[in-house]
């Protein structure tokens, strides 16, 4: 197979927030932390190393508060007050909307044909759907990250609190995201059975990790269905670091290869609820950067109208989408697209207290849109702690 380059490739299967928290918005933006220097195929200089040494020389009590733990903590404190007597929020809304508006303009075609036999223009009727969607979509019940996922990375990881790994992960990801753009395919061993079992790769860049796995990502249907996989090269210690819900992984060390040259990873088939959103999810779970994972679920410089501090930003900015696309283009470009990766996450098991923050706030902004779309109310703001 020609090499591709790029962070993934196709293949055929048979070929091969009432109001928006501006302040946490920004926290959340992140920045690209910028590559360190490495010497090539020297183990002290690889990720796991760099984080085993960084441990070893901070204080072990140190009170870890970042966003895997704060999701556990928030899931903690809804669980008690869910029983609370105040009147219980709907747990559903309804849309209903034209699907062809009737006063569309005739056609050219339509109209000429119609003066030749001397008829008249019958109206078209106008049809209705409608939809019914979650008021909120839920997050599930909290899951940690097993220490023991990391042995098969470095048996001296599983020592190291998970949250250390964690925290120390949010800031060498950026780099190792850049490592995933410069993959080219070299070869892919094909079992006959669509997913190939290893595939060939190199990178041009050797300024962090080399990718450790690559990932065959497939929706949930059958073989004699699924169209395409999408093959994704992957850091084994990020996403065990990240996802409670993974298979496992086969072993797999290549270090740090001279740029260009070709070595062999496992395949590892995995099976998610919305492909189109994968490659979105992953940059977000290397990089922590919520205005690239806000652009890429809703348009118009998403980021920076609702990081706007002014009251109701997301009221908004959902009344200028409402403006410019109709109840029917809000559902299938953007509604659907959201309700995928929050499937994702789910799966994946991905309990990252920023990434929620994104799906409860794009939530809330596209249901608003709808409403205001089809001249529904406006929905209550919910009571929501980012």
């Amino acid at each position: 197979m020609a090499a591709r380059k790029g962070s993934h490739v196709d293949t055929s299967t048979h070929a091969s927030a009432s109001h928006a928290d501006a302040a946490l918005l920004l926290s959340l933006k992140g920045s690209q932390a910028p590559a360190s220097s490495s010497s090539k195929n020297n183990a002290s200089f690889s990720v796991a190393a760099t984080i085993i040494r960084a441990s070893s020389s901070r204080r072990r009590a140190r009170a870890f508060g970042n966003s895997h733990s704060e999701y556990a903590a928030e899931e903690a404190y809804r669980r008690r007050h869910s029983h609370s007597r105040s009147p219980s929020p709907p747990t559903h809304v309804k849309f209903e909307f034209e699907l062809n508006p009737p006063d569309e303009p005739e056609h050219p075609l339509e109209r000429a044909a119609r003066i030749r036999t001397r008829s008249k223009r019958v109206p078209r009727k106008s049809a209705k759907g409608s939809i019914t969607l979650p008021r909120v979509l839920n997050r599930p019940a909290y899951c940690a990250v097993p220490a023991s996922r990391f042995k098969p990375i470095d048996p001296k990881l599983a020592e190291i609190p998970v949250e250390y790994v964690q925290d120390s992960l949010a800031e060498l990801g950026p780099g190792m995201l850049n490592i995933l753009a410069s993959v080219e395919f070299e070869s892919i061993c094909d079992t006959g059975e669509g997913i190939p079992e290893e595939v060939s790769l190199s990178v041009s860049d050797d300024s962090s990790d080399a990718p450790t796995h690559v990932f065959a990502i497939h929706d949930r249907q059958p073989d004699r269905l699924r169209k395409h996989i999408v093959l994704y090269p992957a850091h084994h210690l990020v996403w065990a670091a990240n996802c409670a819900k993974l298979p496992e992984f086969a072993p797999s060390h290549p270090g740090r290869p001279a740029p260009g040259e070709p070595y062999t990873v496992p395949v590892v088939p995995l099976c998610i609820p919305h492909s189109a959103t994968f490659a979105d999810l992953a940059a977000y779970i290397y990089s922590k950067r919520a205005d690239n994972l806000l652009s890429a679920l809703l348009p118009d410089n998403a980021f920076a109208r609702l990081a706007d501090p002014r009251r109701n930003a997301h009221l908004v900015y959902a009344e200028s989408l409402a403006m410019k696309y109709s109840a029917k283009e809000l559902l299938t470009r953007y509604v659907t697209r959201v309700q995928g990766l929050w499937r994702n996450v789910c799966a994946l098991g991905l309990y990252d207290q920023g990434i929620w923050f994104i799906i409860d706030l794009v939530w809330e902004v596209l249901l608003n849109a709808v409403a205001i779309s089809t001249g529904s109310k406006v929905l209550p703001g919910r009571d929501v702690d980012f």
